[in-house]
Order: structure tokens, then sequence, then C-alpha cells
């Protein structure tokens, strides 16, 4: 008699045994009826001799379920509760990520708000004052910040005015932020040797914004605080949506002109690297990507600002903002407003090497 399992084990036996002698199975379907040999259990073909007829009771239909031996694969189905642990599961990795977005930028603006208060008496405003047609007066100008015991850093175009000023002898002086009692007179104004050059690039077309953009401000006594400067690592770093921040005095246009300029008070702005590129607004090497593109709102008079990170590392200085022209209709007056992309510049820090010899090394 010829016989297979639900295992799909087929077998020869005198007589149907009640398991499969491969698996183990109990279920058991006779495929031959035929004799097999008597002596040593070796197979013949359906037509040796010997063997006998299998009761009809003892015969296995062929629809019987399948009956799986222990030890061999199973293919299982995932129980639906564990399917719904899964997709559960998922869900809270996503919420997670999105709530873990939202608190991670919160938590980088408190670290800058942080920062702001940390070196709130390492940023002042630039004043120019002297007398004109025998009248006292009094200009602020820019923002300029403590880099060294005696030393200011801000824009070249800020210190090219200053270092005028002073040849003409007019006054300079810096007045702390949220200190007013706290006023530094300006004695040299050093501008970069290379601002306001006449460089163009491949196709003849000028820089979007003045080149090498930062000048230096020496004062008569010693600062109370001053800020660090982002080594290069950092500076290697920089790239769109870098986190970024700015402490500084923009005035143009503002209600009460922005300042009250005998007790000031800085504005903080935060917002993102949107590019690194060069003065021409294309990919370079990292020694020629010193034009930052923000997204920190300005105005004239945040000029020289510094621009630093979370950790209150200085990565560059505020120099210029993409502006519109306005007319008035009655007077031909034009006015400069800031535009709605706003996308900002900043110069890269480390061109201050070239003209403080206490640059960090």
């Amino acid at each position: 008699m010829k016989y297979k399992c639900s295992n799909g084990h087929e077998n020869y036996a005198t007589v149907l045994p009640e398991r499969c002698s491969v698996c183990g199975s109990g279920l058991l379907r006779v495929l031959s009826d035929g004799p097999v040999a008597a002596s040593g259990g070796a197979a013949r073909s359906p037509g040796s001799a010997g063997g006998s007829a299998v009761p009809p009771h003892l015969r296995q239909s062929t629809g019987a379920p399948p009956v799986i031996a222990p030890g061999a694969p199973v293919a299982r189905r995932k129980p639906v509760w564990l399917l719904a642990a899964a997709g559960a599961a998922a869900s809270i990795v996503v919420i997670a990520l999105i709530v873990w977005a939202v608190l991670g930028r919160k938590d980088t603006d408190h670290q800058m708000a942080t920062v702001a208060k940390q070196y709130e008496d390492a940023v002042g405003v630039v004043i120019l004052a002297g007398q004109k047609d025998g009248q006292p007066f009094s200009v602020p100008i820019a923002t300029a910040w403590a880099v060294g015991e005696k030393v200011f850093v801000s824009n070249a175009h800020v210190a090219q005015p200053v270092a005028e000023a002073l040849t003409k002898g007019l006054a300079a002086f810096i007045v702390l932020n949220k200190n007013p009692e706290r006023k530094f007179r300006i004695v040299e104004a050093i501008v970069h040797p290379r601002f306001g050059q006449k460089i163009l690039n491949l196709e003849g077309k000028d820089p979007v914004v003045p080149v090498y953009d930062i000048g230096l401000l020496r004062v008569d006594t010693a600062v109370p605080n001053r800020f660090r400067i982002a080594g290069e690592s950092e500076l290697r770093k920089l790239d769109s949506g870098y986190r970024v921040a700015y402490l500084g005095f923009p005035m143009e246009n503002l209600s009460g002109g922005g300042v009250d300029s005998h007790n000031p008070v800085a504005n903080m702005q935060s917002g993102i690297i949107t590019s690194t590129t060069d003065y021409w607004l294309s990919k370079a090497p990292f020694d020629k990507m010193l034009l930052l593109s923000h997204s920190l709102a300005a105005t004239g008079g945040a000029s020289g600002s510094p621009v630093f990170n979370a950790a209150g590392e200085v990565v560059g200085v505020l120099s210029a903002m993409n502006i519109v022209g306005q007319v008035d209709a009655k007077t031909g007056d034009v006015t400069r407003a800031p535009s709605a992309a706003l996308i900002n510049f900043a110069q890269r820090i480390d061109l201050l090497r070239e003209i403080y010899p206490d640059y960090p090394k």
C-alpha cells in the first residue's frame, strides 16, 4: 500500500501506520491499495506480491487540513493586534519627529536669546558727533560689537566715514546697549584694504554687494565684555538652514528712528543662513565662499551687527540687504524698503583675520 501524509511525504507499508515515519503527521491519505514487499521494507512496484487492503475507515480524505510536525518551518499570519501595534508605533515615531523639530527650533531660539543676554553689553551703537554751522549734532549710523579689549568690529562702509570724520576734527563714539553711561570714544578706524575694489567675475559682472566689507574701530578704554569668534571648523559648516541671529540697531525708516542713541536698546532677530556663495552668488571653494545670505530682517543701522550661532560664536558681520526703491509721487524723493524676499547679506567673519592681528589662530 502507498500512502501520503498531510505534509506531502509518500511511503509504502503493508498496513497504514498511525503516523508518518518521516514527519510524524497523524493525517495520512492512501494513494494505492496495492501490495508491498514483505521483507526489508524496500519499496516495490504496485504490482509486487503481498500486502492487504486498507479498511475504509482508515482512509484519509484528500481535503483533510494539514498537520505540521514539530520543528518544521511554519508560515504564520501576524495577529491583527500586532499589526495595529506596529502602525501605532510608526505614528508615534512620526509625531515624535514633528514635536522634536518644533521644540528643537524653540530650544535654538531660546539659546539665541540666552546669547543675546550674555553679550548685551558687548554691542553698541556708533555715533558721529560734532558741529555744523555752529550747531551741535549727534547722529547714530550703525552697529559695532566688541572683539578685543579696546577693539570693536563693524563694516568697512561704517569704518570709512568714521575715519573721514576723525580727520575732519569730528568725534565718534560707541554707546553700549542698555548701558548709556558706558560711552567709548573712537580713536582709530581701520578699513579692510580690499574694500571697494573693482572686482569682476568671468562674465564681467560686478559683485552683488561691496566686497571685503569689514572694519575695526579702536576705542580709548577697555570694554566690559566681548564676543567669541567661530573657528574654521564651524565656519565650514555654514550652509542653507544653519541657525543664526544678530543683535544690533536697525533704524532706517523705523518709528522713532529705531533707537534712542543716548539710551540704546538693541534688537535681536533670528533666522537661517539661506546660502553660502562667492560675491556673485556662485558656488565656490571655502576660501572664496565669503558671502553669507540669510533671512535676518534688517535695514539701515543694523550694518555691522554680529551674526552669531546658538553657541554664541560670531560667524559673520551683517553688511547689506536686498532693497526696493520707493519714489514719492509728489516730491520725487526716493526711499529704501527691505525686499519681501527677506534675503540679506553678511560677510564671513574670517575676513577679519587680515586686519586684526589678534584674530584667533
